[in-house]
Formats: C-alpha cells, sequence, structure tokens
C-alpha cells in the first residue's frame, strides 16, 4: 500500500506558476503574452486541470517564439505554414498534436 504522505506527485501548479515566470522574462510580444495570460484564465475558469492549461500555455509561448507567430493577426497562410513546419520539424507524433491542438 501507498503511504500517501511519502507519495510523491507532480505539482502541477507550481509548474504552471514556472510557465508563467518563463512567459514573463520570454521575448515574445506583448500583446502575445497579455493573450496567453487570457487564455490560461478563461482555461482554469472553464474548470481544465492545472495539467491541462500548463501544457497549453507551453505550446502557445513555443508557438509564438519558434515560428514569430503573433496571435491577434493569425492567417490561414500563417497557420497553414506552421502547420507545415510542425510537421517537417521531426517531432514525435505526440508533440506535433500537441502544437496542432493548440492552432486548430
Amino acid at each position: 500500500m501507498v503511504d500517501m504522505d511519502e507519495w510523491r506527485s507532480i505539482d502541477y501548479r507550481e509548474r504552471l506558476e514556472k510557465e508563467l515566470k518563463a512567459l514573463e522574462k520570454s521575448n515574445i510580444s506583448e500583446s502575445n503574452k497579455k493573450l496567453i495570460l487570457r487564455y490560461k484564465n478563461w482555461r482554469i475558469a472553464d474548470g481544465v486541470s492545472f495539467a491541462r492549461v500548463h501544457r497549453e500555455l507551453v505550446s502557445l509561448r513555443v508557438l509564438c517564439e519558434r515560428f514569430g507567430v503573433e496571435l491577434e493577426e493569425i492567417d490561414e497562410e500563417k497557420l497553414i505554414e506552421i502547420l507545415a513546419a510542425i510537421e517537417t520539424a521531426g517531432w514525435k507524433l505526440a508533440t506535433k498534436n500537441e502544437y496542432r491542438k493548440e492552432l486548430l
């Protein structure tokens, strides 16, 4: 039997806080940062788990950093360009799917 006082679980609330600090330090635009924070609040208010919100925020930040995405200005052409880059990046299927979820 597992002693719950000894058992270590992943603290996704703490991971989310660390991601928020990474977002703050990121070189993405202030507009993107504000949109990502609004999205975080909306998802948490909707009852989504800290683990899921953490993963979504990481994906959004990395998409903005790696592909120069401006979330307010993304259009169909840019979306297709990013999706093609994701498909050809050599990433694992699960990673590609996480990024695609955030875009579609």
